[in-house]
């Protein structure tokens, strides 16, 4: 087999294990050995609930961000920020049983990681009350419901099989969920019901998105143009508000302050609904921020201010964000004075005023993962140029670069803090024909040295107990650096093909 169809399968294996985003704490299952842990995976008992993340989860579709209370060891309260985000997949298929999924995505601080899996169900809108954090709800298809407990979301029964859409929590004991079949469900703080709808209604409608603004009182919009209202008398159609083709958003700042989207774009000031004066096209999801609307039309996110639109700007990003193609908006809390955009291929950008950035820099084909700590972590692929991304202590991703364009990194471990080794390769093509340079690499301090291979040695995988200790198993040989280069390590049985390999300190 030639070193080019090698390289393509090591790449596809490690993109369908980054897609499937299994739990690091999964472990074997019904008397099943777990399996070697794929590249880009953390091996369990390692750091739980770190996955790979940079470069995109492959179907984020919603995300909430509540503010949380929380109190020192000393007593002192603070308010901080909670981000889930949801990102369902459907494994298999054809000869394999499908089998549906979530992954659940925890944002804190500017990290995220998977925090569990929700099996059996693909959910698509959730919802995070303030307060101490801890009452969240997730809904999906066919009527699929999850509950936050504590750190983790189990499966709640659902009261109906309709496919829920949208949620929004007032309170932690009051709020709304709705979506096909003219569905609306009500949480009181202890159980989700049904709730009537108006008579106007058509049985099969699709209630596309709700929006709680006090205990009692909610909006809501469809998909065929009805603007409907809850107050303590129920729900009707608020027939005083101008009707659109068909509505897909609508989003509140307070009781007073509101606008809907769809075929066109209509604000709520004054206890008025009016329609504003929009160019053509459709618009998918609005948001407040700091009193300030922010629209997305046809995937480009605008804000509203003083009745006129203007273009958010992307900086950072390697491809223009009018390409990143923006789906959905939410506020960022606990200031709540900043967005957090979710684009197609799981992209998150962080909106401010007129000005959106990554939200963590931009990696491709994400491929290897190793963390030693909650604060300190490095995560590799491919990069534009070439390079890594690694997490410095204060929690922040930063890009620490490899200035050789076609580099791709397959492997990285690192030990401790402030220790990192890094494997992979150069790809070069000369006359349509590919070639491939084995490349390896450690952490000094502040930059990226290289640890030139020998030639002809696959490097590949790395493993690493220190800035002087590292080893390398792949093909037929297994290599040692020996603090000023690599030496073959000697009693290899003949003929044995080595995948990778693993050094732990000795007693």
């Amino acid at each position: 087999m030639d070193s080019g169809t090698n390289r393509m399968k090591v790449v596809v294996a490690i993109v369908v294990g980054a897609t499937c985003l299994l739990p690091a704490s999964s472990g074997a299952m019904r008397g099943v050995a777990a399996p070697a842990m794929r590249p880009g995976v953390e091996a369990e008992g390692a750091v739980a609930g770190w996955h790979i993340a940079l470069g995109g989860f492959s179907g984020l579709r919603d995300a909430a961000s509540a503010r949380v209370t929380r109190w020192d060891s000393d007593g002192t309260e603070s308010i901080v920020g909670v981000t889930w985000a949801i990102d369902p997949h459907r494994i298999g298929g054809g000869a394999t049983a499908a089998r549906n999924l979530t992954a659940m995505i925890r944002i804190e601080n500017g990290l995220a990681r998977v925090s569990g899996v929700v099996d059996g169900v693909l959910l698509q809108a959730l919802a995070i009350a303030d307060g101490a954090g801890d009452v969240g709800f997730a809904v999906g298809y066919d009527g699929a419901m999850a509950r936050l407990a504590g750190e983790r979301w189990v499966r709640i029964t659902s009261p109906i099989g309709a496919s829920l859409g949208s949620i929004d929590l007032y309170s932690p004991a009051s709020g709304w969920a709705v979506g096909s079949r003219s569905t609306i469900l009500r949480w009181d703080g202890g159980r989700w019901a049904i709730e009537a709808v108006p008579a106007e209604l058509d049985s099969a409608a699709v209630i596309a998105d709700v929006a709680a603004v006090s205990a009692e009182n909610a909006w809501a919009v469809t998909t065929d143009g009805l603007m409907l209202k809850r107050d303590t008398a129920g729900w009707h159609v608020e027939m005083d508000a101008p009707r659109l083709t068909g509505f897909s958003s609508i989003a509140f700042d307070g009781p007073d302050l509101g606008l809907a989207a769809g075929d066109g774009v209509l604000e709520y000031r004054g206890g008025v609904w009016r329609e504003l004066s929009v160019d053509d096209g459709s618009y998918s999801d609005v948001a407040w921020s700091g009193r300030i609307g922010y629209l997305v039309r046809d995937g480009e996110v605008l804000r509203l201010l003083d009745g006129r639109l203007d273009p958010v700007v992307g900086e950072g990003f390697t491809t223009p964000l009018e390409d990143r193609r923006i789906d959905r908006l939410f506020t960022l809390a606990p200031d709540r004075n900043e967005l957090i955009g979710i684009a197609r291929q799981g992209v998150m950008v962080r909106v401010n005023e007129l000005r959106a950035f990554p939200m963590w820099p931009p990696v491709t084909n994400a491929s290897s993962l190793a963390v030693t700590s909650d604060e300190y972590g490095w995560i590799g692929g491919t990069v534009s140029p070439a390079g890594l991304v690694g997490a410095a202590d204060d929690g922040a991703w930063r890009r620490t670069s490899i200035e050789e364009p076609g580099v791709t990194i397959t492997d990285i471990d690192a030990p401790v803090e402030g220790v990192a080794w890094a494997a992979g390769y150069l790809r070069s093509e000369v006359g349509g024909v590919s070639s491939f340079v084995d490349k390896a690499w450690r952490w000094d301090s502040d930059a990226w040295a290289e640890a030139h291979p020998p030639s002809g040695v696959s490097f590949d995988g790395i493993s690493a107990l220190s800035h002087d200790e590292a080893v390398s198993a792949r093909g037929d040989a297994i290599m040692r650096w020996d603090g000023s280069g690599w030496v073959p390590v000697e009693g290899a049985p003949e003929g044995a093909q080595f995948g990778d390999a693993q050094m732990v300190a000795g007693g």
